[in-house]
């Protein structure tokens, strides 16, 4: 039974059309609904219901084939989740998404019994600590005990993922602009959408204080909406963090993650670099800057741009022939002589809406020795500006980085519970593709004061979610407090001229803020190594080793020893913030 389920959830083909899907799909959700992770998934002996009343505290041990077992049974579950994701991003019909979420819901139950069941001390019998391949067994171990030990409650996860849509969905509406008589410009009239206008009038309007409520009024557009489902998100969050035995949110945030709160601080501090604009002045300031001429572009030919470029790592994209005509591409794709899995390429004309969407979605994820992987891209069929050219560039990057990974375990792939620095391959051969097609523009003075406005941007609001889940019960309930203010006008006056009075309100105006917590510091953190990785003097004329090293990582290492690899050296935190800011004057 459990083969059959691993193997219809796999089977439906990708070249049919959503209403095509329709009849699998109900075999699919059945075929969902019937799965049960006490019949299908195998716990190794030691660590079945009749050990967990064991008084011992010696580690209940698992062997390799029973590990190897238990993958088998788990990754079906994750096939049937990653492909019910993603047919819900495919699929609109109303009732096939109620089916596609009761799906979602009883895999989400299945998984949460499993890891109730078990026991708190479990481990792995190794032949050798020595042994590269046995640590991907300890890794395995260690990532299951850290999901037993997170995992919230059906009640904590609606109230948090409905806190969460509720604030998206009050940044969504649309509210209106409305300006003093003497800031009313003849660009923008008063009563539009503030949402669809802001950007014109901050061009448009001459007078620098005018432009600075403007867009105040921007920041603050939400937080009467918002306020209070910030605050309940945040006792909600320190309640999940008090229960799994942190102090605070911030704590509990950061256990799993690169850095702790010292080493946070001490990052944001030395990426801060106070630039000579006021936020509501970049407008009319990259307007005086020279442009860069862009050439549209067919998605497709960019596409083959890429093939080219990621040749010299051994990357070959092999086109397969289709029996009648599609906009589907499909690719086979290889790495030398190892056979990776498929890319299915959508080159898609505008929408009615007027959105050109870029998107991937994974399909099938790469698991060594077990399945290939698949991934979607979509993109325009014209690509006409220097942002979708760069948006398909991640996305490429984000999907060769996914498919590439060696482990023989689907967690160890995951990049939402692999221990190892996953999302740096990504970033990496990201910022190796720009420099590679994109050099004319990204020398350009407008694109240098964007990026250096972004980054300072990022590092603001990385601070102000450190700050905001820094605080107590008590003193999310003071309305304003003072120590908030305090802190985030000093984060704001770091980076940016110009006063803000209103810089703690900005937390009601982001919705990374409210769903990634503190490690919004995540991507300035990854951009950081990558740009560190491109342009380091000691590295240069290493990139295949790069690739190798980060994009593989076959050993599973964390960063520091990723890094001391790379750099022939030992590498530790401080080594690697002096690196980070003194690279490019290093005589070495």
């Amino acid at each position: 039974m459990l083969k059959s389920i691993f193997a219809i959830s796999l089977c439906f083909s990708l070249l049919a059309t959503a209403k095509a899907v329709a009849n699998p799909l109900d075999l699919f959700v059945e075929q969902c609904l019937n799965f049960s992770s006490t019949e299908f998934i195998p716990l190794p002996q030691q660590w079945q219901s009749e050990q967990l009343n064991s008084t011992t505290a010696a580690p209940l041990l698992a062997s390799k084939n029973e590990l190897v077992n238990l993958e088998d049974g788990l990754l079906a579950l994750n096939n049937l989740n990653d492909r019910n994701n993603y047919y819900r991003q495919r699929i609109k019909v109303v009732e096939s998404q109620q089916q596609l979420l009761n799906c979602q819901i009883h895999l989400a139950d299945e998984l949460k019994q499993l890891l109730a069941s078990l026991p708190n001390n479990i481990d792995v019998a190794l032949q050798s600590d020595k042994d590269d391949n046995d640590s991907q067994y300890r890794l395995f171990i260690n990532i299951l005990s850290n999901l037993a030990s997170i995992r919230l409650t059906t009640n904590e996860k609606s109230q948090l993922h409905g806190l969460q849509a509720s604030i998206a969905h009050n940044l969504r509406r649309q509210y209106q602009l409305n300006t003093s008589a003497e800031c009313a410009n003849s660009a923008v009239t008063n009563g539009t959408s503030i949402n669809k206008s802001i950007a014109k009038y901050l061009l448009n309007q001459p007078r620098s204080e005018c432009r600075k409520q403007a867009w105040q009024a921007y920041q603050l557009r939400a937080k009467a909406a918002n306020q209070q489902a910030l605050v309940l998100l945040h006792q909600l969050k320190l309640s999940i963090a008090t229960k799994h035995g942190f102090d605070n949110i911030v704590d509990n945030d950061l256990h799993n993650s690169p850095l702790n709160i010292q080493q946070l601080h001490q990052f944001l501090h030395s990426q801060t670099n106070q630039l000579s604009m006021s936020p509501w002045d970049l407008p009319l300031q990259l307007k005086a800057l020279p442009t860069v001429k862009f050439s549209p572009i067919e998605s497709e030919n960019l596409f083959q741009k890429v093939q080219d470029q990621l040749s010299v790592f051994g990357l070959r994209f092999v086109k397969v022939p289709l029996q009648q005509a599609s906009t589907l591409n499909l690719y086979q794709l290889w790495h030398h002589n190892r056979y990776l899995g498929e890319l299915y390429f959508y080159p898609h004309t505008e929408l009615k809406t007027g959105k050109k969407k870029i998107t991937t979605n994974k399909i099938k994820q790469s698991v060594l020795g077990h399945q290939f992987g698949q991934y979607e891209l979509t993109a325009p069929t014209i690509i006409t500006k220097f942002s979708e050219y760069k948006n398909m560039l991640f996305a490429v990057s984000e999907m060769i980085n996914q498919l590439i990974k060696s482990n023989k375990f689907y967690y160890l792939n995951s990049p939402n519970t692999a221990t190892a620095p996953l999302p740096l391959g990504t970033y990496w051969l990201n910022e190796y593709l720009i420099n590679a097609l994109l050099s004319d523009y990204i020398l350009s003075p407008r694109y240098q004061l964007s990026r250096q406005y972004k980054k300072q941007q990022n590092i603001v609001n990385s601070k102000l979610a450190v700050y905001f889940y820094q605080l107590d019960d008590a003193q999310i309930q003071q309305q304003p407090n003072e120590l908030f203010n305090t802190l985030t006008e000093a984060a704001f006056s770091a980076s940016f001229i110009g006063e803000h009075s209103y810089s703690s309100d900005m937390v009601y105006s982001s919705q990374a803020i409210a769903n990634q917590g503190v490690n919004l510091y995540l991507h300035l953190w990854y951009q950081s190594l990558a740009q560190l990785l491109n342009t380091d003097p000691m590295l240069q004329g290493q990139n295949q080793m790069i690739f190798e090293q980060v994009l593989i990582n076959e050993q599973q290492l964390d960063i520091y020893s990723l890094l001391s690899k790379l750099y022939h050296q030992p590498m530790d935190f401080d080594t690697l913030l002096w690196r980070l800011n003194h690279a490019d004057n290093t005589p070495e």
